[in-house]
């Protein structure tokens, strides 16, 4: 049985009972007056009704700092995880550059290729040999930040031809590609076109996961000159973190290798 239904049981007790007993005390006790009895139950029942409220206040009270602890606790959770979340997120971003379509001329170690149709066609249809000397325009992607790895990458990016001043979007090409994961020191390389195909990078669009189990979409749009992180909560509203103009990029490997001059 909870304790409000004795409380209220006892009050109805002291409401309705009480004063029957007392007047069958009354009749057959040994008072001198009448006025003895009533002031002894009076008292009696006055002690116990300021016992019955006393223990109610209490009871009202102990409630309220227990919801206040608990209150702490989430809002100390909630800031803990916060802070863990930040201190786990991790910005991807990436560079162009113009290398041989199968890399070959650059060591494999901690370095990953992902092929979308278009590039994967012409990969399949010529000999490695002719391939080393087809140059591409590589997506060259990494990511920054204090963790060891981010999970479950999805990317995808928008081509156009590139002598369409209107950008008609008829000729739009779209592919998506997904990595489980990628560590601090690893990149990958995404091998757009040839050198010698009219097509433009447009658009460029990239999901993750960071350890915290925070969800990242970084969006590049080269057409607004825009990039843009969102966090992706669990109803996957995208709620902007970061954003930034886009400025072409320009840097050379130390020791400017591709230097024919």
């Amino acid at each position: 049985m909870g304790r409000k239904v004795v409380v209220y049981i006892t009050l109805i007790f002291l409401i309705f009972i009480m004063p029957i007993i007392i007047h069958t005390l009354m009749l057959f006790g040994n008072a001198t007056t009448d006025n003895d009895w009533i002031g002894f139950f009076g008292s009696y029942i006055g002690g116990i009704i300021g016992a019955v409220v006393a223990l109610w206040i209490v009871n009202v009270q102990v409630k309220s700092a227990k919801k206040g602890i608990e209150e702490q606790i989430d809002f100390q959770k909630k800031l803990n995880d916060s802070k863990e979340i930040i201190e786990q997120r991790v910005y991807v971003d990436y560079t162009m550059e113009i290398n041989s379509i199968i890399l070959n001329e650059m060591s494999p170690q901690n370095k990953y290729i992902l092929l979308h149709s278009h590039v994967s066609t012409i990969i399949h249809n010529n000999i490695n040999e002719d391939l080393g000397k087809m140059k591409a325009h590589f997506l060259k992607t990494r990511y920054y930040g204090g963790a060891s790895c981010i999970l479950d990458i999805k990317i995808e990016i928008e081509l156009l031809e590139s002598n369409n001043q209107d950008f008609n979007e008829e000729v739009k090409y779209t592919a998506k590609m997904s990595m489980s994961g990628l560590n601090r020191d690893e990149t990958i390389y995404i091998p757009l076109f040839l050198k010698y195909e009219k097509l433009h990078l447009i658009f460029v669009k990239i999901e993750y996961s960071t350890l915290s189990g925070e969800r990242i979409k970084f969006v590049s749009d080269l057409l607004n000159k825009t990039e843009e992180y969102y966090t992706i909560t669990e109803n996957d509203e995208s709620v902007l973190i970061k954003k930034k103009e886009l400025h072409d990029e320009y840097y050379i490997i130390p020791g400017n290798p591709h230097n024919n001059n």
